[in-house]
């Protein structure tokens, strides 16, 4: 029996339905919507503001994952993310520490109405 173990920038490109990861375009945003009991919210709207230039707006996966990027010259620490369904109310978008700059990992967490 064998153990892989799986870094966060390996995790951010391997996402079978998100764009192919291109450094040029910045780091690679990605995480999870979840509802306040932990539970994937599907299909959600994720919505990546930077202070300056156009807001990127990606739908999370089936297990209520997304990733994307918002642009090279935009700094991570300048980018707000919020989420939407029907349904469901935003709480807070949760950053994640990571040891690289080309990975930017944002939890955003729902409550259901």
């Amino acid at each position: 029996m064998s153990i892989t173990l799986v870094s966060p920038s390996a995790r951010a490109g391997s996402m079978e339905d998100g764009p192919p990861d291109d450094l040029s375009e910045g780091p690679s945003y990605y995480g999870y919507v979840r509802d306040e009991r932990g539970s994937s919210v599907m299909r959600a709207k994720v919505t990546l503001k930077p202070k300056v230039g156009a807001a990127v707006e990606v739908q999370a996966n089936v297990m209520g994952a997304y990733r994307s990027h918002v642009n090279a010259s935009t700094k991570p620490e300048d980018v707000e993310l919020t989420c939407a369904k029907s349904g469901y109310t935003f709480i807070r978008a949760i950053r994640r520490p990571t040891s690289t700059a080309r990975v930017v990992e944002i939890d955003c967490q729902m409550k259901r109405n």
